[in-house]
């Protein structure tokens, strides 16, 4: 009976009503567990399971059907449940409508110059997002190139400092100006940010164009979100003329006649393949028809479809969508049979023995690495303390216009609570496909040699943490890695030559 409120605008019916399912069951009332039973009677849920797999991804589930008024593709609508009832309003949106229309083009260095070339004659803001930290980086080096210091760069792999300096010139830039500023004059003539998925959401910002990866449907609207997000004149008359209709220009996906689509190198490391696939069923049909993307009103049905049961796409696109969804339920099955084996039991009922439970629990924590793999999908992560190592052999904080920017830190003596904090925020994540398994250890070994100093771990704000220090200049190698820092890329990683 406990109240819990979701907030989201691309959530999946199929998810939602898995969500609704969850609560509904774990309701401690009678009179809400029954009202459950009979809701799961009404729609066709008493004799369908969950338990092996969510029923977004599942094919053999059904969605709870649409209600008269088609609620599963009402946006927005506010949906809730009381006493064991679901319910679906739908709320008046804003007056505010965006028409995006969709454009793929080709995913090299020469198509993406071309295309920002010739949609920023005039001028313009635009923004590029990559799937990955790597890929934005190589990007923003070859934009440099053609665009010079008009290009920024933002994503995760900063410090945090950095991070916070970044997305305050990004709500400057790009954020909504004040009533008694003209927007026309706060926005810069011409701007390229790249950006990683750090982008997609939190930030209230707003671009002429937007160039994107291929990523699921759902994120790709996230991203679509941050496309003239806010008027800019009457009748966009504040951007340029070639940018007042809203674009979305995807890349990292090839589309051939007659073949399934070609993935970027990486993308489907990052996301699954076949939400990959159905997305660019989705957005290539839509560049196709040269059909517009509604926004908001279109979100749900987009949404909907990407995560819903039917085929679309190409007859030639069926066999290897299939085969992507079979391998993604695959892996979805050995994620929820891996973590069953650590998870504690549900309650049982009043009365029962409690003869074995002992045996049942999951034992003591186990803090190594491989402990917390236990109870983790996905790579450990290893954040360090990133600081310049200077000619002196003393270290000092990276600079910026935060307190202590620049400031040596002593490692050999305790630092004051203020020097601590400015320590602890550069702190930044390595990048898992360094640190996994035997690389991963070898790397904490040799941070640790290297970047443990006894006297800070009197404090508690550094207790614990492992350092990285680096040459500003030329950087540093650890267990075969070259790392480099700067204010412009932020952290790079290649291997030593």
């Amino acid at each position: 009976g406990t109240p819990v409120v979701l907030l989201s605008a691309t959530l999946p019916v199929a998810q939602r009503d898995e969500l609704v399912n969850a609560y509904l069951t774990g309701c401690k009332s009678q009179q809400i567990a029954s009202n459950s039973l009979q809701h799961r009677r009404r729609f066709g849920w008493e004799n369908q399971s969950t338990a092996d797999l969510p029923a977004a991804y599942s094919p053999d589930v059904d969605h709870i059907p649409d209600q008269s008024n088609n609620e599963a593709l009402t946006y927005p609508s506010l949906t809730y449940v009381s006493e064991g009832r679901l319910n679906t309003v739908r709320i008046a949106s804003s007056s505010r409508k965006t028409e995006v229309m969709i454009r793929i083009i080709g995913d090299s260095d020469d198509d993406l110059v071309r295309t920002l070339t010739s949609l920023l004659a005039e001028g313009g803001c635009a923004l590029v997002v990559r799937n990955t930290v790597t890929r934005a980086q190589k990007t923003a080096k070859l934009l440099r190139n053609h665009f010079g210091s008009d290009v920024r760069l933002v994503h995760s792999r900063f410090i945090g400092h950095h991070r916070v300096l970044n997305d305050a010139w990004l709500l400057e830039q790009f954020g909504p100006s004040s009533e008694l500023e003209s927007m026309k004059s706060s926005r810069p003539k011409r701007a390229i940010v790249v950006g990683t998925q750090v982008v997609e959401q939190s930030l209230d910002i707003d671009f002429d164009i937007l160039v994107t990866d291929l990523a699921p449907a759902d994120l790709m609207l996230q991203r679509i979100g941050r496309l003239h997000r806010h008027p800019r004149g009457l009748q966009e008359g504040d951007r340029p003329a070639p940018l007042r209709q809203a674009k979305c220009f995807v890349t990292g996906v090839t589309v051939l006649f007659g073949q399934p689509p070609l993935l970027a190198p990486g993308l489907d490391r990052v996301y699954s393949k076949h939400s990959l696939l159905r997305a660019a069923a989705l957005f290539s049909d839509l560049a196709d028809r040269n059909q517009p993307l509604y926004l908001p009103g279109g979100i749900a049905s987009l949404v909907q479809a990407a995560y819903g049961r039917q085929t679309f796409g190409p007859a030639e696109w069926q066999e290897a969508t299939k085969n992507a969804r079979d391998s993604e339920v695959r892996v979805i099955k050995a994620m929820r049979s891996k973590a069953a084996t650590f998870r504690i039991a549900s309650p049982q009922p009043p009365g029962r023995p409690i003869l074995g439970w002992l045996h049942a629990g999951v034992g003591e924590a186990d803090e190594t690495r491989q402990g917390r793999a236990q109870v983790r999908n996905g790579d450990d992560s290893i954040e360090v303390i990133l600081l310049f190592r200077g000619p002196d052999s003393d270290l000092y904080i990276p600079k910026g216009n935060h307190r202590h920017a620049s400031e040596a830190i002593p490692s050999d003596r305790r630092p004051d609570d203020s020097l601590a904090r400015a320590a602890a925020g550069c702190l930044v994540r390595l990048p898992a496909w360094i640190t996994r398994g035997a690389d991963g250890d070898q790397i904490i070994a040799q941070l640790e040699r290297n970047g443990w100093f006894p006297e800070w771990q009197k404090n508690p704000i550094l207790a614990g943490q492992l350092v990285l220090p680096i040459d500003e200049a030329t950087g540093s190698t650890i267990s075969g890695w070259r790392i480099r820092y700067d204010m412009e890329n932020g952290l790079e990683v290649d291997l030593e030559k």
